[in-house]
């Protein structure tokens, strides 16, 4: 079964390049009465080289700019690098542009000019309902990925970024060793980066556009 994966909602296995539509289809049958679109998020890991995944339920009147910090306080935020969207002709796609006045299924985010985080946005077709409003509510993301403990390759919890020779080491909770350089794992294509360490802004200045940014987590 190395070829295939299972489908989180329907436990059906699929092959790796099919399941990603697959997901789609599935969710779709489950918010179709729901208001906007299933868009999805796909990044491989900077450092891992997994790929990891976010499937979202966003509103028609989601601008580019909220979906941007969305994914800096969702996935990618270090250093408060410059970030920006584009087509597939490497267009700038302005943030102040509405998810539904895009005309591209598909099209890109980047983060950080430099170590850059790459992610695919996919658009699946609009749900059913009528409600033109902006949440992002996540439906459905990858687990955790296995970062194996560099002692007893066990999960770790911690990993060291040293910037002077650009080694990276990661411990689970029983080897990990005392380092101001020690950040937490995190469900992030940007772990191992820049130090990254997810840390969840309260400010809705920073964050919202709305009321609430995330109205629902799901992990399967």
């Amino acid at each position: 079964m190395k070829n295939f994966k299972k489908c989180q909602i329907c436990n059906k296995n699929k092959g790796c390049k099919q399941i990603l539509d697959h997901r789609f289809e599935c969710l779709y049958n489950q918010y179709s009465n729901h208001s906007g679109q299933i868009i999805s998020f796909l990044a491989r890991g900077n450092f891992t080289n997994e790929i990891y995944y976010m499937y979202c339920k966003i509103g028609n009147n989601t601008t580019l700019r909220k979906i941007d910090k969305f994914l800096k306080n969702k996935w990618v935020n270090c250093c408060d690098h410059l970030s920006k969207f584009y087509n597939s002709s490497n267009k700038i796609i302005k943030k102040n542009t509405k998810l539904s006045d895009i005309n591209d299924n598909i099209f890109f985010y980047e983060y950080d000019y430099g170590t850059s985080t790459q992610i695919v946005i996919t658009k699946y077709k609009k749900l059913n309902g009528t409600n033109n409003d902006d949440n992002i509510d996540i439906i459905l993301e990858n687990d955790n990925m296995h970062i194996p403990c560099v002692i007893c390759k066990n999960d770790s919890k911690y990993i060291i970024y040293n910037n002077k020779n650009y080694e990276i080491n990661t411990y689970c909770e029983t080897h990990k060793i005392k380092s101001e350089l020690m950040h937490l794992i995190c469900n992030s294509p940007r772990v191992g980066v820049c130090g990254y360490e997810l840390i969840e802004s309260n400010d809705s200045d920073d964050i919202n556009d709305s009321d609430e940014l995330i109205k629902s987590t799901k992990k399967i």
